[in-house]
Protein backbone atom coordinates (compact mmCIF):
# COMPACT_ATOMS: atom_id res chain seq x y z
CA UNK A 1 0.00 0.00 0.00
CA UNK A 2 1.20 3.68 -0.63
CA UNK A 3 2.81 5.66 2.25
CA UNK A 4 -0.15 8.24 2.46
CA UNK A 5 -3.02 5.79 2.87
CA UNK A 6 -1.43 3.79 5.68
CA UNK A 7 -2.79 5.56 8.30
CA UNK A 8 -6.33 5.77 6.98
CA UNK A 9 -6.43 1.54 5.85
CA UNK A 10 -5.76 -0.98 8.10
CA UNK A 11 -5.05 -4.75 7.05
CA UNK A 12 -7.62 -7.60 7.91
CA UNK A 13 -7.95 -11.09 9.41
CA UNK A 14 -10.39 -12.88 7.37
CA UNK A 15 -11.86 -16.74 6.86
CA UNK A 16 -9.36 -19.01 4.70
CA UNK A 17 -6.43 -18.36 2.11
CA UNK A 18 -8.41 -14.00 1.96
CA UNK A 19 -6.44 -11.61 2.92
CA UNK A 20 -7.66 -7.76 2.84
CA UNK A 21 -7.28 -4.21 3.50
CA UNK A 22 -10.31 -1.80 4.94
CA UNK A 23 -10.72 1.82 5.69
CA UNK A 24 -10.42 2.69 9.42
CA UNK A 25 -14.57 3.24 9.19
CA UNK A 26 -15.01 -0.46 8.06
CA UNK A 27 -11.82 -2.05 9.45
CA UNK A 28 -14.33 -3.81 12.64
CA UNK A 29 -16.94 -5.20 10.22
CA UNK A 30 -16.93 -9.01 9.99
CA UNK A 31 -15.85 -9.07 5.89
CA UNK A 32 -17.06 -13.00 4.97
CA UNK A 33 -15.37 -12.66 1.40
CA UNK A 34 -18.22 -15.77 -0.02
CA UNK A 35 -20.66 -14.26 0.93
CA UNK A 36 -20.04 -10.42 0.42
CA UNK A 37 -20.80 -11.56 -3.31
CA UNK A 38 -23.21 -14.68 -3.35
CA UNK A 39 -27.08 -14.08 -4.31
CA UNK A 40 -26.53 -10.34 -4.75
CA UNK A 41 -29.71 -7.91 -4.15
CA UNK A 42 -28.80 -6.22 -8.18
CA UNK A 43 -26.27 -7.39 -10.59
CA UNK A 44 -24.86 -3.94 -12.56
CA UNK A 45 -22.45 -5.77 -14.71
CA UNK A 46 -21.71 -9.14 -15.28
CA UNK A 47 -19.05 -10.67 -17.71
CA UNK A 48 -18.08 -14.48 -17.65
CA UNK A 49 -16.97 -14.82 -13.37
CA UNK A 50 -16.53 -11.03 -13.21
CA UNK A 51 -19.69 -9.46 -11.58
CA UNK A 52 -20.54 -5.60 -10.02
CA UNK A 53 -23.62 -6.10 -8.18
CA UNK A 54 -24.85 -4.68 -4.92
CA UNK A 55 -25.08 -6.67 -1.68
CA UNK A 56 -27.54 -5.85 1.65
CA UNK A 57 -25.84 -7.25 4.75
CA UNK A 58 -26.73 -7.43 8.26
CA UNK A 59 -24.61 -5.90 10.61
CA UNK A 60 -25.79 -6.47 14.17
CA UNK A 61 -29.04 -5.57 13.18
CA UNK A 62 -28.37 -2.56 10.95
CA UNK A 63 -28.72 -2.99 7.38
CA UNK A 64 -25.73 -1.82 4.60
CA UNK A 65 -25.57 -2.21 1.65
CA UNK A 66 -22.19 -2.50 -0.49
CA UNK A 67 -21.49 -2.09 -4.14
CA UNK A 68 -18.88 -4.63 -4.62
CA UNK A 69 -16.86 -5.78 -8.33
CA UNK A 70 -15.27 -9.45 -8.25
CA UNK A 71 -13.02 -10.54 -10.69
CA UNK A 72 -11.16 -13.73 -11.38
CA UNK A 73 -8.52 -14.31 -13.21
CA UNK A 74 -6.93 -17.48 -14.32
CA UNK A 75 -3.42 -18.47 -14.44
CA UNK A 76 -1.31 -18.06 -17.71
CA UNK A 77 2.05 -17.00 -18.92
CA UNK A 78 0.56 -13.38 -19.56
CA UNK A 79 -1.13 -13.01 -16.10
CA UNK A 80 2.07 -14.44 -14.46
CA UNK A 81 3.19 -10.83 -13.65
CA UNK A 82 -0.25 -10.62 -11.54
CA UNK A 83 0.87 -13.22 -9.12
CA UNK A 84 3.61 -10.89 -7.99
CA UNK A 85 2.20 -7.52 -7.92
CA UNK A 86 -0.88 -5.77 -5.50
CA UNK A 87 -3.66 -7.21 -6.63
CA UNK A 88 -6.19 -5.03 -9.08
CA UNK A 89 -8.48 -4.68 -5.80
CA UNK A 90 -5.73 -3.04 -3.49
CA UNK A 91 -5.08 -0.69 -6.77
CA UNK A 92 -8.67 0.35 -6.54
CA UNK A 93 -8.80 0.89 -2.79
CA UNK A 94 -5.25 2.93 -2.88
CA UNK A 95 -6.47 5.25 -5.65
CA UNK A 96 -10.13 5.73 -4.32
CA UNK A 97 -8.78 6.81 -0.78
CA UNK A 98 -6.47 8.83 -2.33
CA UNK A 99 -9.13 10.85 -4.12
CA UNK A 100 -11.19 11.03 -0.77
CA UNK A 101 -7.89 12.56 0.98
CA UNK A 102 -7.99 15.19 -2.40
CA UNK A 103 -11.65 15.96 -2.26
CA UNK A 104 -12.46 14.15 -5.45
CA UNK A 105 -15.87 13.29 -5.14
CA UNK A 106 -16.00 9.36 -5.79
CA UNK A 107 -18.01 6.82 -4.01
CA UNK A 108 -16.79 5.92 -0.46
CA UNK A 109 -14.22 3.19 -0.43
CA UNK A 110 -14.67 0.39 1.84
CA UNK A 111 -12.22 -2.25 1.41
CA UNK A 112 -10.12 -4.65 -0.97
CA UNK A 113 -10.44 -8.58 -0.39
CA UNK A 114 -8.47 -10.99 -2.50
CA UNK A 115 -7.26 -14.27 -2.57
CA UNK A 116 -4.30 -15.79 -4.61
CA UNK A 117 -4.41 -19.61 -5.59
CA UNK A 118 -1.23 -20.62 -6.98
CA UNK A 119 -0.63 -21.31 -10.60
CA UNK A 120 -4.38 -21.83 -10.53
CA UNK A 121 -6.16 -18.04 -9.87
CA UNK A 122 -6.66 -14.54 -8.56
CA UNK A 123 -9.99 -13.80 -6.94
CA UNK A 124 -9.98 -9.86 -6.50
CA UNK A 125 -13.11 -8.50 -4.32
CA UNK A 126 -13.50 -4.36 -3.98
CA UNK A 127 -16.13 -2.55 -1.86
CA UNK A 128 -17.94 0.74 -1.69
CA UNK A 129 -20.68 2.18 0.29
CA UNK A 130 -23.93 2.07 -2.08
CA UNK A 131 -25.71 5.23 -2.96
CA UNK A 132 -29.53 5.01 -2.70
CA UNK A 133 -31.23 6.88 -5.29
CA UNK A 134 -28.28 6.63 -7.82
CA UNK A 135 -28.14 5.99 -11.24
CA UNK A 136 -25.20 5.64 -13.88
CA UNK A 137 -24.66 8.42 -16.32
CA UNK A 138 -25.59 6.36 -19.36
CA UNK A 139 -28.88 6.02 -17.87
CA UNK A 140 -29.42 9.77 -17.35
CA UNK A 141 -27.91 9.82 -20.55
CA UNK A 142 -30.45 7.43 -22.64
CA UNK A 143 -33.77 8.46 -20.92
CA UNK A 144 -33.97 6.20 -17.19
CA UNK A 145 -35.13 9.28 -15.94
CA UNK A 146 -38.17 11.57 -16.89
CA UNK A 147 -37.41 14.62 -14.78
CA UNK A 148 -33.94 14.54 -16.09
CA UNK A 149 -35.46 14.02 -19.74
CA UNK A 150 -37.84 16.48 -19.90
CA UNK A 151 -36.20 19.47 -17.20
CA UNK A 152 -33.25 21.34 -19.12
CA UNK A 153 -32.13 22.99 -15.47
CA UNK A 154 -31.40 19.18 -14.37
CA UNK A 155 -29.87 18.29 -17.32
CA UNK A 156 -27.35 21.27 -17.07
CA UNK A 157 -26.70 20.88 -13.67
CA UNK A 158 -25.74 17.25 -14.77
CA UNK A 159 -23.45 18.52 -17.58
CA UNK A 160 -22.12 21.00 -15.23
CA UNK A 161 -21.03 18.39 -12.40
CA UNK A 162 -19.52 15.82 -14.85
CA UNK A 163 -17.27 18.78 -16.05
CA UNK A 164 -16.19 19.68 -12.61
CA UNK A 165 -15.17 16.35 -11.36
CA UNK A 166 -13.24 16.07 -14.81
CA UNK A 167 -11.97 18.82 -14.26
CA UNK A 168 -11.19 18.50 -10.69
CA UNK A 169 -9.69 14.89 -11.49
CA UNK A 170 -6.84 16.42 -14.36
CA UNK A 171 -6.37 19.00 -12.35
CA UNK A 172 -4.91 16.96 -9.47
CA UNK A 173 -3.01 14.95 -12.65
CA UNK A 174 -5.43 12.11 -13.16
CA UNK A 175 -6.80 11.06 -16.09
CA UNK A 176 -9.92 8.68 -16.09
CA UNK A 177 -8.88 5.82 -18.19
CA UNK A 178 -12.39 4.47 -18.94
CA UNK A 179 -14.59 7.65 -18.83
CA UNK A 180 -17.43 6.21 -20.61
CA UNK A 181 -20.81 7.10 -19.12
CA UNK A 182 -21.45 3.75 -17.45
CA UNK A 183 -18.85 4.31 -15.04
CA UNK A 184 -20.24 8.04 -13.67
CA UNK A 185 -22.40 7.66 -10.90
CA UNK A 186 -25.57 10.41 -10.46
CA UNK A 187 -26.84 11.23 -7.36
CA UNK A 188 -28.57 14.21 -5.08
CA UNK A 189 -26.19 15.54 -2.84
CA UNK A 190 -28.08 17.05 1.12
CA UNK A 191 -28.77 19.94 -0.60
CA UNK A 192 -30.66 18.09 -3.47
CA UNK A 193 -28.29 19.27 -6.32
CA UNK A 194 -27.39 16.64 -8.89
CA UNK A 195 -23.95 15.51 -8.43
CA UNK A 196 -21.94 13.03 -9.95
CA UNK A 197 -19.43 10.40 -9.15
Amino acid sequence: MKKNIKNRVLELKLPDDWQGFAVEKWADFAFDPEKLTENPDRVFKLDGQNVTGLKTIDDNGKEVSFVFKKTISGFCAKSAFDFLRDPKSVKNLSLAVELKNRQIDSAEPVAALWRKRRFKSIENIYLTEYIPDCMSLYDVAFGKNSQIVSDFSVKKSVITAVAELIASLHKAGYWHRDSKAGNFIVYKNSAGVDKTK
